[in-house]
């Protein structure tokens, strides 16, 4: 009788299964920090954006912001509060979407940025946001 040796033996097949199953257990960890930290990232560019708004609305209004103190712009300790959403509103910020995660951008609680007028004429930027995950965890804050 003739043996045919064209196939795989059951032990070469489920030592394989094994093999591969070691190594995705190994990887599942560096795959889930790569995810949450996409998830992290976003946020943190969406403030990125908060302040390059805050900045691009500082310089075309280019007037004395304490004179100028109008009902968007609340004046605290020096400093002018500038929400999210009036920065959406007036066209200087786009509203942030991610469908994995959010960020509370509505009038009154959500994120907005500080901006301190410095005694040399510069500003500082302070940004206050919370990101959300769809189990409405926070992910980040600042």
């Amino acid at each position: 009788m003739k043996n045919n040796s064209q196939g795989f033996t059951l032990i070469e097949l489920i030592a394989t299964i094994v093999i591969i199953g070691f190594v995705s257990l190994m990887a599942f960890p560096s795959v889930m920090n790569a995810v949450n930290a996409n998830k992290t990232n976003s946020c943190k560019y969406y403030e990125r954006s908060i302040i390059a708004a805050a900045k691009s609305y500082i310089q075309k209004e280019n007037t004395d912001l304490i004179e100028n103190n109008s009902t968007y712009q609340q004046l605290i300790s020096g400093s002018f509060r500038l929400s999210a959403y009036d920065l959406i509103r007036f066209g200087y910020l786009e509203n942030y979407s991610n469908s994995k995660t959010k960020i509370d951008t509505s009038q009154n609680s959500g994120a907005y940025v500080m901006v301190k007028i410095n005694s040399n004429d510069t500003y500082t930027y302070t940004v206050k946001l919370v990101c959300l995950n769809t189990k409405n965890e926070v992910i980040y804050s600042k």
